[in-house]
């Protein structure tokens, strides 16, 4: 974070979404992959599906430098026009709702869990 204005750079979100989507995928996704396919084969798919997200980030984030954006709303708002991006933005801030809020589900089951022994009640 730069200390000077308080903001999260590019590089830093970037790190910071594939640190919880890698440690939320971890720890839930093989669990419900081997219930779905009945097989121990589902964490190749996984890998492959880390290493794809990793690059699609890293991608967005040499994009990001090269075009001199402040922000991804800003960049959205020159490539898109005004109207446009508002709406594709909006759209985007209702998928990273929903994804927090699965990043929250997740890690409640996880502590659940963890923490309580699978006690439900």
């Amino acid at each position: 974070m730069s200390q000077a204005d308080g903001k999260i750079l590019s590089g830093e979100l970037a790190s910071i979404i594939s640190c919880a989507m890698l440690g939320v995928g971890m720890l839930t996704l093989p669990r419900t992959i081997t219930e779905k396919v009945n097989s121990s084969d589902g964490w190749i798919v996984l890998i492959l599906n880390g290493f794809i997200i990793a690059l699609l980030i890293c991608l967005l984030v040499v994009m990001l430098k090269k075009h001199k954006v402040i922000s991804y709303f800003t960049y959205m708002e020159e490539a898109y026009g005004k109207w446009l991006s508002k709406i594709i933005g909006l759209i985007v801030v209702f998928y990273f709702i929903g994804v927090a809020s699965f990043e929250v589900l997740a890690m409640s089951e996880m502590v659940r869990f963890y923490l309580f022994g699978g006690y439900a009640g």
